[in-house]
């Protein structure tokens, strides 16, 4: 009995302690993440929620925001803006650049718990600047396009085209157009 209790209480210890448990693989993040992220890329939208809802629970950032994205739309969910909006917020808060970019979306569209806000394009503008200068290309070209056409920020071309530059060099379509 006694050798029993002290192994039960070292496999308990180990993982604690930095120390591999003999026969067991550590599992990262990475890969649930990554298992949720092809069940996604499949169109099997119930599985992902299934598989991303344990790791937005435990505090993982990307799996909040790509949890967020199925509330948004409506994929595999029914459509709950206010549950998508609470859940970009924490990622953002763990700083994810897409989650910032989400909510600065979801601001200058009018979308969320707060609905039509009156300073929602200068929240979407902070936002998009968040993200972009963290390189999201979708945020620095929309921020862009916000200093262009003066929209939640002082219009500044010069600024405008700066952004846009910077999402051109990462790829971004419509900025290279």
């Amino acid at each position: 009995m006694r050798i029993r209790r002290t192994t039960c209480v070292l496999a308990l210890l180990f993982p604690l302690l930095g120390f591999p448990i003999p026969g067991i693989r550590a599992q990262t993040t990475d890969e649930p993440l990554a298992a949720a992220r092809r069940v996604l890329r499949d169109g099997d939208f119930v599985a992902a929620r299934r598989l991303l809802e344990p790791l937005a629970a435990a505090g993982l950032a990307a799996a909040s925001t790509e949890l967020g994205l199925l509330y948004y739309f409506g994929r595999g969910v029914r459509i709950d803006e206010v549950r998508a909006h609470l859940l970009f917020n924490d990622a953002a808060r763990r700083d994810d650049a897409a989650a910032m970019f989400w909510l600065g979306r979801m601001a200058l569209l009018g979308d969320g718990p707060e609905g039509q806000d009156p300073e929602a394009n200068r929240t979407a503008a902070r936002w998009f600047f968040e993200s972009a200068r963290r390189g999201h290309a979708d945020a620095q070209y929309h921020l862009g396009l916000l200093l262009l056409a003066g929209t939640g920020v002082y219009a500044d071309r010069d600024e405008a085209m700066t952004w846009i530059g910077r999402a051109a060099a990462s790829g971004h379509p419509a900025a290279q157009q």
